[in-house]
């Protein structure tokens, strides 16, 4: 199990001291008290910290030399900092400090309301930490809760797997900035899709890499939702490539053996499936029957949808 380690700084020790107790029956979290001296710190703060819990009352330290201290490690520059104070001016007025996670809380009146204020931090925490940097889209973790809620509640969804052809040479022969560039574009056309022809309620997730899941609430606008990404993939990747490159309609490149090597201009394979296909079967059967569609979808020329 993945613990989340809680460092709490606290030079009066007082009021944290049933922080562990609160979060006793969490296995996920495992709470570390400290003082706010430099050396005790380096022993308390280490790869695994998840974040940290600052008493500002009775803190000996100055809290900017603190952060500064923490932050002073490349592996704690992004390491969330909760500041609880006393304090209604502080509160109401933090520091400006160079933390881009730093919170700062009016002290809870008991450690319930504490440890509820932690769990939303958390939870927050959580759903931030499984976004792609690129597309701005929720990743695996948020994926599965996503699905395994909908086949909860009986919900009649689309099940939708895009990913594109030929993304790995492309981002060998044009680089990482460009294929970046062609995983952002395809994340907004997404959007622009189901804004057009779905509703709010459809989720859009990336898997990773070129690989992206929808989940559509109503999954009679699989069809149009897909076919209308497909098209407009189809018109905006030619952007990327040159004049040559379209008239002759692929890129030529030498592999590591020396050989020139072709590759057509890239396409999207879109594979749909509807909440029939996750009824008395088991997730691996599910995802065996897809990876075979998709298989089918690499054999046909051009971008393609194909149904389970």
């Amino acid at each position: 199990m993945f613990h989340k380690k809680v460092v709490v700084i606290d030079d009066v020790g007082d009021f944290f001291e049933e922080l562990s107790d609160a979060f006793h029956d969490d296995l996920e979290i495992i709470i570390k008290c400290v003082n706010s001296d430099f050396e005790s710190l380096k022993q308390f703060l280490k790869r695994d910290t998840y974040m940290i819990l600052i008493n500002m009352d009775g803190l000996k330290t100055d809290l900017m030399e603190l952060v500064d201290f923490i932050q002073n490690n490349l592996f704690f520059l992004a390491l969330p900092i909760m500041v609880i104070s006393d304090d209604e001016d502080f509160v109401g007025n933090p520091p400006k400090l160079g933390s881009l996670l730093f919170n700062s809380i009016p002290k809870p009146s008991n450690m319930d309301d504490l440890k509820s204020l932690l769990d939303f931090f958390i939870e927050i925490l959580e759903y931030n930490r499984n976004i792609n940097d690129i597309s701005g889209l929720p990743g695996n973790k948020i994926i599965s809760s996503k699905l395994l809620y909908e086949i909860s509640q009986n919900t009649k969804f689309a099940f939708v797997f895009l990913d594109l052809d030929k993304f790995k040479e492309f981002g060998e022969y044009f680089g990482l900035y460009k294929a970046s560039q062609v995983i952002y574009i395809l994340a907004n056309i997404i959007d622009q899709s189901i804004k057009k022809y779905g509703s709010f309620e459809d989720f859009i997730g990336h898997v990773g890499g070129d690989d992206f899941i929808l989940i559509l609430k109503d999954y009679r606008s699989a069809d149009v939702i897909c076919n209308d990404i497909i098209a407009k993939f189809d018109e905006k990747i030619l952007e990327f490539y040159s004049e040559e490159d379209l008239e002759r309609r692929y890129i030529e490149t030498i592999n590591r053996s020396g050989e020139v090597e072709r590759f057509s201009i890239m396409t999207i394979s879109v594979v749909s499936m509807n909440y029939t296909d996750f009824k008395n079967q088991s997730f691996d059967q599910v995802f065996r029957s897809l990876n075979e569609i998709k298989k089918k979808t690499k054999l046909i020329e051009g971008s393609v949808m194909l149904k389970s």
